[in-house]
């Protein structure tokens, strides 16, 4: 399909109903006019339909209601497509720590689907992972609340015990604090095309088939697979 003699750009959206998502949806259908948007959301907390629904009409979009963890839906979506953009992810500690299972469906076994959907359905597809916190989230000391560029080294910081479910002082004993900064390191070879932004870790296989954690800007462009 072509628009004014230049090709369509299909992107997938997951969590697009959300407040980042549906932001993101909206700023793409406004920069781009070759551009086709669907938007995966599973309509679970932190959705709100309402966010997009004067771009119902808009021919460039569409919505799908369902799960990235949903691998039928996910290999269907994924065919054809240029981009996806994996936004879907369930929020706040607390809730993870009452729901866990909710959690890795979503935030590690929905990521596994759309990798694995890609591999075998849109392999030119590239995937760009989204994950973020907010920055104003504060955590509770016993000098008040402290945002986490304010916490520091030997801070005593209340937290809950998921087996008592009690609150319990715990020292912070380290910091680590990492900007984004500079480009995205892009990872391409036969089976992934990914975006990951620099200071984050990854696990790989070595050379050796053990399993070890390295910063992402180590590896560049080298392959992470074959």
């Amino acid at each position: 399909m072509e628009h004014n003699s230049r090709p369509v750009m299909k992107v997938l959206v997951t969590g697009g109903m959300g407040f980042i998502g549906s932001n993101f949806v909206r700023y793409l259908l406004a920069k781009y006019d070759d551009i086709q948007v669907v938007n995966l959301d599973r309509l679970s907390i932190g959705s709100n339909p309402a966010n997009l629904k004067d771009l119902e009409k808009d021919q460039r979009y569409r919505f799908v209601e369902g799960s990235i963890a949903d691998f039928p839906i996910i290999s269907k979506l994924v065919d054809g497509v240029d981009t996806i953009v994996n936004i879907a992810a369930e929020t706040h500690v607390d809730r993870s720590i009452a729901d866990p299972i909710a959690f890795f469906k979503s935030n590690t076994d929905g990521v596994l689907t759309i990798l694995e959907a890609v591999r075998e359905n849109g392999r030119k597809a590239q995937v760009v992972q989204v994950s973020c916190y907010d920055e104003k989230t504060r955590a509770l000391t016993l000098e008040g609340f402290k945002t986490f560029d304010q916490l520091k080294e030997r801070d005593k910081v209340l937290s809950l015990n998921p087996k008592s479910r009690e609150i319990e002082v715990k020292c912070v004993k380290k910091v680590i604090i990492q900007h984004y900064e500079g480009k995205m390191i892009h990872f391409r070879n036969k089976r992934v095309d990914l975006l990951v932004t620099p200071n984050h870790n990854m696990f790989i296989f070595n050379t050796s088939k053990k399993l070890a954690i390295e910063p992402v800007g180590w590896r560049k462009m080298k392959n992470i697979s074959k």
